[in-house]
């Protein structure tokens, strides 16, 4: 199911808004995302506004200032630049009562600097899909093919290109060649936007040390995680899109290439609300906290670090 579900977001990307079909299975049609009925109001002068958004359908630049805990050192002067797209859509199999929600991101990054340290911190690619179903359902591949009853909603998610570097004394930090992970929607919705899962899945990362002043070189160490951190995410939109807020957590067992067994935890929280509007493009302040802990630690740093950052974003709707 994963696989269909991955060939079928990739002909909806290259093909929007057209009809998907499987043969002795109904007609599924494609859309851009849920209709966003009343979307513009008129003023006292007639003028029309728009008063609704979606979060997930945009392509947005902000600035925050971005403070850092690392260990018992405060570092406050740091500020950030971040920017990426959000592409979500829906596939929806109407005589079934079945629908398919996936949502990309699509280089989602940030740029902190804090005197002669430079932090990057962002994923090239990222995917999740979920299956919602009207009678809480699913379906085994069985000749006939049978329907048995489930109350969550399943689902995957998959990420490549991930950074967490920093370029003080070189560049030293992570890098996340790959992940995956099966999903549960714990309170599945047909609208997009807001769920509750909890996934568990492989992940594959790269962690650079800081380059060897004698030596010109620099050690590369790699790190697995076999099914070993379960991560549960919580996010809850409201239906205009003026609010969103989003956390996450995860943390287990992971094996290093220079140490063997460890251990690592990490956490986020953000909250983002509309400002105002110009021009139809929504204006936005935002706060974020994240927290990471490794052991052991990542070389040339602390076991643990908090970031905060709160600023401004500006986001030109994809619709």
């Amino acid at each position: 199911m994963a696989t269909a579900a991955a060939l079928a977001g990739a002909m909806l990307l290259a093909h929007p808004g057209s009809a998907v079909a499987q043969e002795g299975s109904p007609r599924a049609v494609a859309t851009a995302g849920d209709t966003v009925r009343d979307s513009y109001a008129a003023d006292a002068q007639g003028r029309r506004l728009r008063v609704r958004f979606d979060p997930g359908r945009r392509l947005h630049l902000g600035i925050a200032h971005a403070p850092v805990i690392e260990g018992d050192d405060l570092d406050a002067q740091r500020w950030q630049i971040d920017g990426g797209l959000s592409w979500r859509h829906v596939v929806d199999f109407e005589d079934e009562g079945i629908r398919w929600k996936l949502e990309h991101q699509v280089l989602d990054s940030a740029v902190a600097f804090a005197g002669d340290d430079t932090a990057v911190d962002g994923e090239l690619y990222a995917l999740r899909f979920l299956r919602w179903s009207d009678d809480g359902s699913i379906t085994l591949p069985s000749t006939p093919p049978r329907r048995i009853g489930f109350p969550f909603g399943i689902g995957f998610e998959a990420g490549a290109g991930r950074v967490d570097l920093h370029q003080s004394d070189g560049w030293r930090g992570e890098i996340g060649v790959a992940r995956a992970a099966l999903l549960l929607d714990l309170l599945p919705r047909r609208e997009q936007g807001s769920f509750l899962t909890i996934g568990v899945g492989p992940r594959y990362d790269l962690r650079l040390a800081a380059e060897d002043a004698a030596t010109g070189t620099q050690r590369v160490e790699h790190l697995v995680a076999p099914f070993s951190q379960p991560e549960l995410t919580w996010r809850q939109e409201s239906g205009d899109g003026h609010h969103a807020f989003e956390a996450s957590a995860r943390g287990g067992y992971v094996w290093t290439s220079s140490a063997g067994a460890g251990a690592q935890a990490a956490a986020h929280a953000r909250y983002e609300v509309l400002a105002l509007a110009v021009n139809d493009m929504a204006v936005t302040l935002g706060a974020e906290l994240r927290w990471r802990w490794d052991r052991p630690a990542r070389p040339g740093e602390a076991e643990h670090e908090v970031l905060g950052c709160w600023g401004l974003r500006l986001g030109a709707p994809l619709d």
